[in-house]
C-alpha cells in the first residue's frame, strides 16, 4: 500500500507515525490542533529507542536526554529500598534507558518531520471525516478536502477522533490517584542519577534532565476524582513534597514559587477493544490505550504503536490485512502493559512495588 494518509494530533504518536510512514513512501499530512507539547518529562527504554533509531531520531533524541542504566527506589527517609537494573538494546550505540522534557522530543521529533518535508499544520483539525470503501474522504478546518488511503487518530487520552471508530465518547476509568509534574532549575546538589521515593500515600521520583532541569513527579492517592485549583497548584503541591524527610526533596520544596510548569491531573484510563479501527480510520498512542505512567511507557507504546503501523501496512497490499497483523502485534503487548500499569496504581509496601514493577517491566523488554 502507498498513497495520502491524515494523521489527527502532532505528539509523540502522530510525528512518529508521520515520520515511519514518510520512510515507506507515504504522504502523510499532520493536523495539530495546538502545537505546544503537554506535560514535562518522560522516559523510555530499549524498544521504544531501537524503533526511534530506525527512523533516524534516536541519536538526535541522545543529545538532549539523560542516560540511565536503572531505576533506584528509597522510603520517605531516603533509605535504599532496591535497585532495578534497565535491560540493555541489542544495538551497543542505544543506552539502556533515557529522560527527558517532553518539549524536547518534541523538537526532535519536529525537526525529523520537517526533513522529511512532512507537511505539518498547527492550529488545524478536521471538521468532517467521510468513510469510503477504499479510503476517507475529509473536510479541514483550513478549508481544504481532500481524500485519504486511511486517517490515523493519534489525538491523545480524549482523542475526538477515536469517536469515529467507537460511535461516540468513551468514559476513561479513574484510577484512584492524580498526578503532578514539575519541571524545575537544578539543585545545588543535584544527584548524580534518577530517584524515585515512596511514602503509602504518594510515590515521588526525581530525575536529572539536560538545559539545568529537573522533572519532579508524584502520584497521590485519592478516594475520588480530585480537581486543583490551578492558582494554588505550587502551595498544594508543597504539602505533598512535605511528606517526605529527605534533604534534596526539601530543596527542591523550598524552590516552588507559584504555580509556573507544575501540573496536576486525575490518572485514567482506557483501552480500546481489538481491533483499534472502523473501517479505514485507525487509532493508536493514548487514544487507543491511555495508561497510567507507573511503568513510564505511554511513550514508548505510541513510538512502537506508529513503527508497527508503518511496517504493517508497507508490507501488505489490503488494508484489512494490515490492519489484521497490526492488531496481532499490538493488542496482546498493550494489553499487557495496560494490565501491568494499572496494576501498580495500588501498593502494601514500597517493596511490593519494586517487586511488581520489575516483573512488569519484563513485558516491555519483548520484541515487536
Amino acid at each position: 500500500m502507498t498513497g495520502q494518509v491524515l494523521i489527527v494530533g502532532g505528539g509523540v504518536a502522530g510525528l512518529t507515525a508521520a515520520i515511519a510512514l514518510s520512510l515507506k513512501g507515504y504522504v502523510p499530512t499532520v493536523v495539530e490542533l495546538y502545537g505546544k507539547p503537554h506535560g514535562s518529562g518522560l522516559g523510555f527504554g530499549e524498544r521504544a529507542l531501537e524503533a526511534l533509531d530506525d527512523l533516524g531520531a534516536a541519536m538526535p533524541l541522545l543529545a538532549h536526554s539523560t542516560i540511565e542504566d536503572r531505576m533506584f527506589f528509597r522510603d520517605r527517609e531516603g533509605k535504599e529500598i532496591n535497585q532495578t537494573p534497565y535491560p540493555r538494546s541489542h544495538r551497543a550505540h542505544l543506552p539502556a534507558h533515557v529522560t527527558m522534557s517532553r518539549a524536547s522530543l518534541s523538537h526532535v521529533l519536529s525537526t525529523r518531520a520537517a526533513a522529511l518535508e512532512v507537511d505539518v499544520r498547527v492550529g488545524v483539525t478536521w471538521s468532517e471525516l467521510e468513510q469510503e470503501p477504499a479510503g476517507v474522504a475529509a473536510l479541514l478546518t483550513d478549508g481544504t478536502r481532500a481524500r485519504y488511503d486511511f486517517v490515523v487518530a493519534a489525538d491523545g487520552a480524549y482523542s475526538k477522533t477515536r469517536e469515529q471508530i467507537m460511535g461516540g465518547p468513551v468514559a476513561l476509568e479513574f484510577l484512584g490517584q492524580g498526578a503532578w509534574r514539575w519541571l524545575a532549575p537544578w539543585a545545588s546538589s543535584q544527584p548524580p542519577a534518577g530517584c524515585t521515593y515512596m511514602s503509602p500515600d504518594v510515590k515521588m521520583g526525581i530525575y536529572p534532565l539536560t538545559d539545568n532541569e529537573v522533572y519532579l513527579f508524584a502520584t497521590q492517592n485519592f478516594a475520588t476524582k480530585p480537581w486543583m485549583d490551578e492558582r494554588r497548584l505550587g502551595e498544594l503541591f508543597s504539602e505533598v513534597l512535605r511528606g517526605f524527610d529527605v534533604p534534596l526533596i526539601q530543596e527542591y520544596r523550598n524552590l516552588i514559587n507559584g504555580s509556573d510548569n507544575i501540573t496536576f491531573r486525575p490518572l485514567e484510563a482506557f483501552m480500546m477493544p481489538d481491533p483499534w479501527a472502523k473501517g479505514r480510520i485507525v487509532a493508536i498512542g493514548d487514544a487507543a490505550h491511555t495508561l497510567s505512567p507507573h511503568l513510564g511507557s505511554g511513550a514508548a507504546m505510541a513510538i512502537e504503536d506508529a513503527w508497527v503501523l508503518a511496517d504493517c501496512v508497507a508490507t501488505h497490499a489490503g488494508w484489512e490485512s494490515a490492519l489484521r497483523e497490526f492488531m496481532a502485534r499490538r493488542y496482546r503487548r498493550t494489553r499487557l502493559v495496560y494490565e501491568a500499569s494499572n496494576s501498580l496504581c495500588s501498593w502494601d509496601s514500597t517493596e511490593e512495588f519494586a517487586r511488581r514493577r520489575a516483573q512488569a517491566r519484563a513485558v516491555l523488554e519483548e520484541p515487536l
